[in-house]
């Protein structure tokens, strides 16, 4: 028994040690594994880094390449000509001669000035005539509600007047004057949105336009407010991660916002939701500039962050423009509806069409087209304009 009893005391010892020994061997893989993960994340930010530097550098290698082939354009251009300045001056001149005089006229044979006279009156009004005609044809711009509705086939949703004062700004004219044509423009266009559709008014809303600089930023903040102005609890979402302007406009920390959702690293909460200071009315910053922005979006995450925010009447949406840009397109089909801004004599009706075909092609619900910048002259032949001015020209007497 006493040499069993060593024998066991023995065995436990050698457990010990062996159990020790696996535990020392996986603490240290344990270790190896948290200090090849740092290793790991280190070499990832820098490859992230690597790969903005790589962008920027390509931009402007693209410039230098263009600004190249424009100079050898130029100098291939002026040696041409100098060439044939050359072989000009090589070139002897003709002998000339005089084989019959000419004679001096006893009366004058030009300017006939009656003649020139008429043609000069019949030339002016026609070529006046048609060059108006002219004009008129070769400008394919959208101008008034009519050529979105002929033109485009969408439902005109408002027309929002041209404003050139910088005090206020146009951004903040619906809350700081409201009693200007702008705010009761964008009243009445947050009224065409709550009857766009039949049973209730869409609450989540993608705001785009079919190019660059025609007014949807403008248009989103503006229609935000209007509706927090109606005791409605608003959210505006910035997914134009390309060119982010609204956390300028509130004057809000970017740092963090949509693509910080978007990518995992924040969670919806106070960092992520910033006041405004506008009651009723919260925004969701773009957040980083990110190298893929239509890969954030196509994730699952911007399901559940509308879904999350359940408690707001109505979300908006700030997209990139339509063509060339595929964010808004993976974006649209997951909110109520889309109004596509248009500028007024700006906005091409080849555009225009483009834009609604693409958005028909991805299954968006199209509510109309917002005419912005639009003029006076053209606001006085536009039936919305004249109906308005009535109803409330015969309220007033």
């Amino acid at each position: 028994m006493v040499r069993l009893k060593e024998q066991i005391n023995q065995i436990k010892k050698k457990m010990d040690a062996e159990t020790s020994r696996i535990v020392k061997s996986v603490r240290k893989d344990y270790k190896t594994a948290l200090k090849r993960e740092s290793y790991l994340r280190s070499a990832l930010e820098a490859q992230k880094k690597d790969a903005l530097d790589l962008k920027n550098r390509s931009v402007q290698y693209q410039i230098l390449k263009r600004e190249v082939d424009t100079n050898r354009e130029l100098y291939n251009g002026l040696l041409q000509k100098l060439k044939e300045t050359g072989v000009s001056e090589t070139l002897k001149a003709s002998n000339i001669d005089v084989i019959d005089r000419a004679e001096v006229p006893k009366i004058p044979y030009k300017p006939n000035k009656r003649l020139n006279i008429l043609l000069s009156i019949v030339v002016g009004l026609f070529g006046g005539v048609g060059i108006a005609f002219l004009f008129e044809y070769v400008d394919n711009t959208i101008k008034t509600p009519e050529d979105v509705e002929k033109r485009v086939s969408l439902p005109s949703l408002g027309i929002i007047p041209s404003y050139s004062e910088e005090n206020p700004p146009i951004e903040y004219i619906t809350y700081l004057d409201t009693k200007s044509p702008l705010s009761e423009a964008y009243c009445t266009l947050r009224t065409f949105l709550l009857l766009s559709t039949g049973g209730r008014p869409p609450r989540i809303i993608t705001v785009t336009s079919p190019e660059r600089e025609e007014g949807k930023t403008t248009t989103v903040v503006n229609t935000a407010v209007s509706f927090a102005k109606s005791n409605a609890k608003v959210i505006i979402i910035d997914a134009d991660m390309r060119r982010p302007r609204l956390h300028k406009l509130f004057e809000v920390d970017n740092t963090t916002g949509l693509s910080a959702y978007l990518s995992g690293i924040e969670e919806l909460g106070e960092n992520l939701i910033k006041d405004t200071g506008i009651p009723n009315l919260s925004i969701i910053p773009s957040g980083p500039i990110p190298p893929n922005p239509a890969e954030l979006l196509s994730s699952h995450r911007l399901g559940e962050l509308i879904r999350s925010l359940y408690l707001y009447n109505f979300i908006i949406f700030d997209t990139p423009p339509l063509l060339g840009i595929p964010d808004t397109l993976i974006l649209s089909p997951q909110t109520d509806g889309v109004i596509v801004v248009a500028k007024s004599g700006k906005t091409t009706r080849e555009a225009a069409l483009e834009a609604r075909k693409v958005l028909e092609a991805v299954s968006a619900k199209i509510l109309g087209i917002v005419l912005n910048s639009i003029n006076q002259s053209a606001m006085r032949y536009s039936h919305h304009y004249n109906y308005y001015r009535y109803y409330y020209g015969a309220e007033n007497k």
